[in-house]
């Protein structure tokens, strides 16, 4: 049995933008250069989740400019006084750009309400599937889309390992990274998960407790339905398989989790994330953490505050709110299953599907 939740994002916004200023030359800016040029500004940029900040700059009028070697951009106020604007020089067509908004906004330090979680298991706050907490839980990740589609995947990996130790400290649960894998769409033409994994969504097991994975439709064999469409930038769930606890009593044991995230989305954030955030919020890391909290099994919340909230909150930080660790916390709680009165469910899976 599979179940597994999508993490949509918040409609596009329109944002106006802001000129910053400051009112010292930076340290390390010692020498400029003075130039005139045409200013160009956009009073009216967009943010698109898939695609990021675009702006579409119009002539705003022309300037004399001090262009430190920094590249930092210095224009006189109505004072007289030289102060940073925030713009960009182009050598190339002798013209100031103005560049993306910078978020000025604090992020909340609320963390909502501590009975604020349920599972994705029993549609309630009911524990009825859970990891093993007495087994290291070992993970794989495929770079493969989001490198086809600009990303970078050093700086994602270190965000991966951010939210595993992020979840490991609030539960305790042993996660393991073993590395780079070969995790390719194995649903067919209508969505249907036909692969050779144990939850038929890869083409073929990877190997991992957890497997990760990066969807784009211009990524041939990296296109999952549940990721086509124009919001949903997230899909993470996991299975499993009624097995003996250790003190006598059944319960499911969850196995081959898997967590797919948008490669577009996820570069858009690296190159041009969301302006209208709050200072701080990294948003990558919050769909890390989101999408794992459903491999692990947590479901949905009304509660905003949670990371676990079925959209993105700009002004939430990536971190785990008040429910979503009480509800790990009782997940890691539960009794460790007897290490052999059942064969793996994976490897069990495996057999019966080629046994014929």
């Amino acid at each position: 049995m599979h179940k597994r939740r999508p993490l949509s994002t918040a409609a596009v916004t329109a944002i106006t933008a802001v000129l910053p200023i400051a009112l010292a030359a930076p340290a390390d800016a010692v020498t400029y250069k003075t130039v005139k040029a045409k200013a160009y500004t956009c009073t009216t940029g967009n943010y698109s989740p898939k695609k990021g900040f675009s702006c579409t700059y119009r002539y705003y009028k022309t300037v004399t400019a001090r262009v430190y070697t920094n590249g930092s951009v210095y224009l006189k106020n109505a004072a007289g006084k030289w102060v940073s604007v925030n713009y960009r020089y182009s050598a190339t067509t002798k013209a100031l750009y103005m560049k993306d908004p910078v978020p000025t906004r604090a992020a909340t330090t609320n963390m909502g309400h501590a009975n604020s979680y349920g599972y994705m298991s029993s549609g309630s706050s009911r524990v009825d599937a859970y990891w093993d907490k007495c087994t290291p839980i070992t993970w794989k990740v495929d770079f493969t889309a989001l490198k086809k589609r600009g990303g970078n995947a050093t700086t994602e990996l270190t965000r991966l390992k951010s939210a595993f130790t992020t979840l490991s400290a609030a539960a305790g649960y042993q996660f393991t990274y073993k590395g780079a894998t070969v995790a390719a769409d194995g649903e067919d033409k209508h969505g249907v998960p036909v692969g050779d994994g144990p939850s038929g969504m890869f083409k073929a097991a990877t190997g991992a407790d957890i497997t990760v994975s990066y969807s784009s439709t211009h990524v041939t064999d990296y296109n999952w339905m549940e990721l086509a469409g124009n919001s949903t930038i997230g899909y993470g769930g996991s299975s499993w398989w009624i097995s003996t606890v250790t003190n006598g009593r059944i319960a499911g044991r969850n196995f081959d989790g898997l967590a797919l995230f948008d490669a577009d989305f996820v570069h858009a954030n690296e190159i041009a994330p969301d302006p209208t955030r709050s200072k701080g919020v990294d948003e990558s890391k919050s769909v890390y953490l989101h999408e794992l909290g459903h491999v692990l099994g947590l479901d949905h919340t009304t509660d905003r505050y949670q990371i676990m909230y079925p959209s993105l909150q700009k002004d939430v930080p990536a971190r785990l709110g008040a429910g979503d660790v009480a509800g790990l916390k009782k997940l890691a709680a539960q009794p460790c299953f007897a290490p052999d009165s059942d064969e793996d469910p994976a490897a069990y899976l495996q057999r019966v599907a080629h046994s014929d």
